[in-house]
């Protein structure tokens, strides 16, 4: 079968799974049922209501009706695939186990936990703590995979930044000119741009360049506002910033998503 891009499949996507051919696809992310015990009401681009349901009898009940949809999952992967499972508090733990185990992913390919926190309107919240993240679990399908490390392009909410900000020039440089010497942490790499050039840095030798620091497990990420735009009336929806890392991280362009 030729697998046809930019085109949206309805129905249930274990039945549509069965169609595509073995290791076919590079990345998957899921946004499946949470086990919420939650019924929904969407309406679609303000006009056409929509209900649909999350519930299941009991854990047991949700594990059984995502088993199967997860190996066809993993049989369309490739071996150099990379999945990203969405959940929450409600069932995390117990997909975890599933997804560790010998018939899935196994516990050896599982690469990180993410958690994607947002702030959203709680109500008067008195007796725990208000929950406001949502759980994306990464596996592989081998020990070679494709990620792109993401960065923050931001530097001001770095250590070295708030430590050395008056001695900065263009944003990011301290240069020789103007060195906090008094500060243990800076001579050290001070020392080392001695020992590599061989003499003392002059006044305008840019002596460290603060960079940008890797993406961690800990996404701060706005919801999806109702008053946006690109809000289609789906509860659920989720910010296209939190798929575009996720796409760019895991996947090179031309690939299968």
């Amino acid at each position: 079968m030729t697998i046809q891009t930019n085109v949206i499949y309805c129905g249930d996507c274990l039945k549509q799974l069965k169609d595509l051919p073995d290791e076919s696809v590079d990345l998957i992310y899921i946004d499946p049922p949470f086990s919420s015990n939650r019924n929904y009401v969407a309406f679609w681009q303000e006009q056409e209501k929509r209900q649909f349901e999350d519930r299941f009898e009991n854990v047991r009940a949700y594990i059984d009706y995502m088993k199967p949809r997860l190996m066809e999952l993993y049989r369309v992967l490739k071996a150099t695939g990379s999945f990203y499972y969405h959940c929450d508090w409600h069932a995390s733990h117990y997909i975890k186990m599933l997804l560790d185990s010998d018939i899935l992913f196994g516990y050896s390919n599982f690469r990180n936990e993410i958690i994607w926190h947002y702030k959203t309107f709680h109500g008067q919240v008195k007796r725990y703590y208000p929950k406001k993240h949502d759980t994306i679990l990464f596996y592989t399908k081998s020990d070679y995979w494709v990620f792109n490390q993401p960065f923050n392009k931001e530097y001001e909410g770095t250590i070295d930044y708030k430590r050395w900000k008056k001695y900065l020039v263009d944003g990011n440089k301290i240069i020789g000119a103007n060195m906090p010497m008094q500060d243990t942490r800076f001579t050290r790499f001070y020392r080392r741009w001695v020992r590599q050039n061989g003499r003392e840095p002059n006044a305008n030798d840019v002596v460290y360049e603060l960079t940008q620091q890797p993406i961690d497990t800990v996404w701060d990420m706005k919801a999806v506002d109702p008053k946006d735009r690109n809000r289609q009336g789906y509860p659920t929806q989720k910010p296209e910033t939190l798929l575009e890392r996720i796409i760019d991280a895991s996947s090179n362009k031309g690939e299968l998503v």
